[in-house]
């Protein structure tokens, strides 16, 4: 089963204070939660650059895990198509100038990177077209996205920046939820059709929406950390994708990911494969080590309830929201 999927990820450091703006978490950052994928025993593409040895010490990184299923590649986030319209919107947008990041602008403001965000489609197309471990469904899957901020501890979620400790993962630790099983459900799943997640309470770009007159703004809201499915429906989304992006820049919206993708989805229900949720953060009891947000309550949905499928060490008061 491993090998009928193929995993698509990237991994780049840049940090809110240069123009073209991220969160500045290299790979010593995600190491421990990028273990979790590496558990699940899924052929890896790796999109990375030589800036800060990043691709060498990756690659020693998954010699160290004897790790022999992936294929890094590397690329220069600039080459993107819409880098200079990028750039320029958000000198526009008074968030970055020559130099970097503008005085006196919060760096909140130039955490995301939009031309990394922007390319995970172009990748995961690419790679399907290309189709190095000759698999039969590939999913884009966010570097650092099993990490103990939306996934409890004791499921597995692991924090950043700490020490690998063997024994928390799979196959060392059975109650870790990153398996080759979870890879399996996530195969049967989506069947043909396209695998996207909704959040519920985000909120919409109606702005961007009327530029689609025949797009439905309440359908969903599509996170970025996590889809995908066969090459044919892969191709078919990209090419929705691409044509909603080049509609919005040409309209001078800064636009990440997501709200194109919520877009696409909005037109494309009939071809896609939901799992809804409601909170980022989880809800697991047990004090401070599981439970991420006081605020938060059993019987919302969080996120990682989309993923988890054993209810016997849970209540029953929320085993209905649990999908897989």
């Amino acid at each position: 089963m491993s090998d009928n999927i193929t995993f698509v990820t990237a991994l780049y450091f840049s940090q809110p204070t240069s123009r073209m703006g991220g969160r500045g978490w290299c790979l010593d950052f995600w190491k421990a939660p990028f273990k979790n994928i590496l558990s699940m025993n899924i052929p890896l593409v790796i999109y990375t650059d030589d800036y800060n040895d990043q691709a060498t010490r990756l690659e020693s990184f998954l010699k160290e895990e004897n790790y022999t299923k992936y294929k890094i590649i590397k690329r220069k986030l600039e080459d993107f198509s819409l880098s200079e319209k990028i750039f320029n919107l958000k000198e526009q947008a008074n968030i970055i100038d020559d130099k970097g990041l503008k005085e006196g602008v919060s760096t909140i403001a130039n955490q995301r990177n939009y031309h990394l965000c922007l390319q995970k489609i172009f990748w995961l197309n690419e790679q399907a077209s290309i189709n190095p471990f000759s698999s039969t469904k590939f999913y884009w899957i966010d570097f650092g996205l099993f990490h103990h901020t939306i996934f409890p501890d004791s499921l597995g979620g692991m924090e950043k920046l700490i020490k690998i400790d063997k024994s928390k993962y799979w196959p060392e630790n059975k109650d870790n939820m990153f398996s080759p099983v979870l890879a399996e459900k996530l195969f049967n799943y989506s069947e043909d059709k396209f695998f996207c997640i909704i959040h519920e309470n985000e909120p919409i770009q109606y702005q961007a929406y009327s530029l689609f007159p025949d797009s439905k703004p309440h359908s969903g809201y599509i996170i970025g950390g996590l889809f995908g499915g066969t090459i044919d429906i892969i191709g078919f989304i990209f090419e929705k994708f691409n044509h909603v992006m080049q509609v919005v820049y040409e309209n001078n919206m800064l636009l990440l990911e997501e709200p194109i993708l919520s877009i696409v989805y909005s037109n494309n229900v009939d071809k896609c494969k939901t799992l809804s949720f409601v909170n980022w953060y989880h809800d697991c009891p047990g004090g401070a080590i599981d439970r991420c947000n006081y605020g938060i309550t059993s019987d919302v949905r969080s996120f990682y309830k989309v993923f988890y499928n054993d209810c016997s060490n849970v209540s029953f008061f929320f085993c209905h929201y649990i999908i897989f």
